[in-house]
């Protein structure tokens, strides 16, 4: 599956804008290091994969991304710590 998504990602050459999108974080190796695979909600086509899912990595790219208007995501307490610092409109 981390295979495909990353396969997908490359394959799209331009950026495109997603006003919804959804987050969810998936293991590398289980239980060791994890990463974090974003998909447009509307379509469900992936975006983007971070290399981790720290609060830093996912503030850094909320700021490089102004046109998003809605995150769907799971409980993880660093993607609402993460939205709050930066974007709270979210």
């Amino acid at each position: 599956m981390i295979r495909c998504c990353v396969y997908c990602i490359k394959q799209k050459s331009q950026k495109r804008a997603a006003p919804f999108v959804g987050m969810d974080d998936f293991a590398w190796k289980k239980g060791h290091r994890y990463g974090l695979l974003i998909c447009d909600a509307r379509t469900h086509q992936p975006i983007e994969m971070l290399p981790d899912r720290e609060k830093e990595t996912i503030q850094k790219w909320l700021q490089a991304h102004p046109e998003i208007t809605r995150i769907t995501r799971d409980r993880y307490s660093r993607f609402k710590e993460a939205m709050e610092e930066i974007r709270p409109d979210l």
